[in-house]
């Protein structure tokens, strides 16, 4: 599972924080957030404009869509 510490500034650690999530269109890290929070760090508001374009809310995303995705992340990442 994994647990991240923050590397900036030691404020925060979170399980499992360097696992991905995403909405289908955007990934991010699990611990993304907590830099948003201790830190300020903007997010690109075209991504906010897609966030507020489906109501904040993620979609459901069949087996096979979630395949795709994570092979698409490992190509663009060289994680796979």
């Amino acid at each position: 599972m994994g647990y991240t510490e923050d590397e900036i500034g030691g404020r925060f650690s979170v399980p499992a924080g360097a696992a991905l999530s995403t909405d289908g269109v955007y990934f991010w890290r699990v611990d993304a957030a907590r830099y948003v929070e201790e830190y300020g760090f903007a997010i690109p508001q075209a991504a906010i404009d897609h966030f507020v374009s489906v109501e904040w809310s993620p979609p459901s995303l069949d087996r096979a869509t979630l395949i795709a995705i994570e092979r698409e992340i490992d190509r663009i990442t060289g994680w796979a």
